[in-house]
């Protein structure tokens, strides 16, 4: 489980006065403890891994890259701004290394390794993306694997029901009542069909 912290810090990398991130580091450090003690944990319970938001002078976009301590912003900067080129280059195509760099924000992130016992209070999980969807389609030999079960199980497989015989025309004779010698038939629209005689 882990809990982020964010706090602003901004200035330009290695000119910035020493004392502001002095104070953003302590202030973190101070926040991922209380919560470590809420949800009844150690400092020794977590691990505090911090990073700055860094761009370049006049850009928008910030890339996060690790830091130990306020040393890595002020004085030592050599790795933090090593560290950013390569993950700019990396993400966007190109690198200044000639550029100055500004600091925009700080963050911590705060991991607790026995997760099982971090409920609430703001922790999120770590658990790996890897676990497979709960409503994956199932694959094409699950699918074959499937139907050879079916198809050997003991049980009878249900007939189709049997077709109804189309309607056959009544052809029922009638006679005219006026005219005994004149049979008549119904067709198969339900009409009176009489066929009258020859005159000659």
């Amino acid at each position: 489980m882990a809990q982020d912290f964010v706090r602003t810090l901004f200035g330009q990398l290695g000119g910035i006065a020493p004392s502001d991130p002095e104070r953003a580091f302590a202030e973190l450090r101070a926040a991922g403890e209380a919560a470590l003690r809420r949800d009844r944990f150690t400092a020794y319970d977590g691990r505090f891994a911090f990073a700055a938001d860094l761009r370049y002078r006049g850009q928008e976009h910030t890339i996060p890259i690790p830091v130990e301590g306020p040393q890595d912003l002020t004085s030592d900067t050599a790795s933090a701004l090593g560290r950013f080129n390569v993950q700019h280059d990396a993400r966007y195509g190109h690198a200044a290394p000639d550029q100055s760099v500004e600091i925009v924000n700080l963050r911590l992130v705060v991991t607790v390794p026995r997760a099982d016992d971090a409920i609430g209070g703001g922790w999120r999980s770590l658990a790996s993306t890897e676990t497979a969807p709960e409503h994956a389609a199932p694959s094409s030999s699950t699918m074959r694997r499937a139907r050879s079960r079916r198809g050997s199980c003991g049980g009878r497989r249900s007939k189709p029901a049997p077709r109804s015989p189309a309607p056959r025309s009544s052809r029922r004779p009638i006679r005219d009542p006026h005219s005994p010698r004149r049979p008549g038939v119904i067709d198969r629209f339900g009409n009176i069909v009489i066929t009258l005689a020859d005159r000659r």
